[in-house]
């Protein structure tokens, strides 16, 4: 069931369905799909798919433009289920910290404004400094996808 949820995601997006980029997004929250998962195997592999055909002269402009849509509103449905919380720098692990910091990435990369990765005004005073590598880790490792 969950592959077919991200599949079927993944192609809405590739076939420009608001429709059914909306449904399958539905669908993965009620199913309990991952938020973060369902925007990465549904939305951005079906968003890479379309750049390749782009790059490829398979689609054009318009084609892009319908597929970013059905993405932009799958994500509007997505988002609020990604899990945020950047006080965790001081308390939680590497590997926690690591995985809150791509959460903020993949929200913030569809955002018409841009995104800065930060922990916030400033760094917790006791945060150790593994946590503040794992920012740089992320940052390194999302820039690929």
């Amino acid at each position: 069931m969950k592959e077919e949820i991200l599949k079927g995601l993944s192609q809405a997006v590739v076939d420009g369905d608001v429709d059914k980029a909306k449904q399958f997004a539905q669908e993965a929250i009620a199913n309990k799909i991952d938020a973060y998962e369902a925007i990465m195997e549904g939305c951005a592999k079906g968003m890479n798919e379309v750049s390749h055909k782009y790059e490829t002269g398979e689609c054009y402009v318009p084609e892009v433009l319908c597929s970013a849509e059905a993405m932009n509103e799958a994500m509007a449905i997505l988002k609020p289920y990604v899990k945020v919380d950047p006080p965790s720098f001081q308390t939680k692990s590497f590997d926690e910290v690591l995985a809150l910091c791509k959460d903020n990435i993949a929200q913030g990369m569809n955002s018409p404004s841009g995104f800065i990765l930060m922990p916030g005004c400033e760094m917790p005073p006791l945060a150790p400094p593994i946590n503040v590598h794992a920012m740089l880790v992320a940052s390194r490792q999302m820039a690929y996808k």
